[in-house]
């Protein structure tokens, strides 16, 4: 982490795998917003292709109406409780956090192979998007925020400056056209740290975790209310 870890120390050469702390690219979706731009769902009936199903966006769906309107999810041909939405995502760097679950079969029931991933997110501003204010940066880089960890600049990585957001958490099937594995990931050192602030966002105590993130923050953030 900077003040503890060199930027160049942040990273290590890796072969392309979805090992723990493998850097990687996969989309990551925004969250799903009711009042959002994005609150539609698909809705037309699906018809069945040698590709698999195949759907059409129909129109804006309200959310409330998802839950009043069952003949809305049965056109869709899904079960209690279930709706299809459609929201955008983008492709960013993530960090594998877990090991890879194995898929499983119970009788009819089956799920996926899967990992568990934190996305990536640059300080820079790309068109309508504001880059972040040197004010925020310097809180970021002091640990200031606890769902914010600090990544430094790689371009032999191919990541920006940024931080990975914890809350941004989520799971994706491993399968190389979704998640594709880079021949890089954190190293050893920085692997750990972003582990403890994972438990630290998780609800522990950042003095028990690490002590020495405990005091570098803390030395930080005095240094930024000076």
């Amino acid at each position: 982490m900077i003040g503890l870890l060199r930027p160049a120390e942040y990273y290590r050469e890796a072969a392309p795998t979805y090992q723990l702390g493998q850097v990687c690219l996969a989309p990551s979706q925004f969250l799903w917003n009711p009042q959002g731009p994005h609150n539609f769902v698909l809705r037309s009936h699906y018809n069945q292709s040698q590709s698999g199903y195949e759907y059409r966006v129909d129109k804006v769906i309200r959310l409330e109406d998802l839950v009043v309107r069952e003949d809305l999810n049965k056109d869709l041909g899904t079960r209690y409780q279930e709706v299809r939405l459609v929201v955008p995502a983008k492709r960013r760097p993530v960090i594998v956090i877990s090991r890879e679950f194995p898929a499983r079969r119970d009788g009819k029931r089956s799920s996926e192979e899967s990992l568990l991933v934190v996305p990536v997110y640059s300080f820079e501003g790309r068109g309508k998007r504001e880059p972040h204010t040197d004010e925020y940066i310097a809180r970021v880089k002091a640990y200031y925020f606890w769902e914010q960890f600090y990544m430094p600049e790689s371009t032999q990585v191919g990541i920006s400056e940024g931080y990975a957001r914890l809350d941004r958490i989520h799971p994706v099937a491993a399968n190389a056209e979704w998640i594709k594995p880079l021949k890089y990931a954190l190293s050893d050192d920085a692997f750990k740290a972003l582990r403890s602030w994972i438990r630290v966002y998780m609800g522990e105590e950042l003095h028990k975790v690490d002590d020495l993130l405990f005091d570098y923050r803390e030395d930080r953030i005095k240094s930024l209310m000076a």
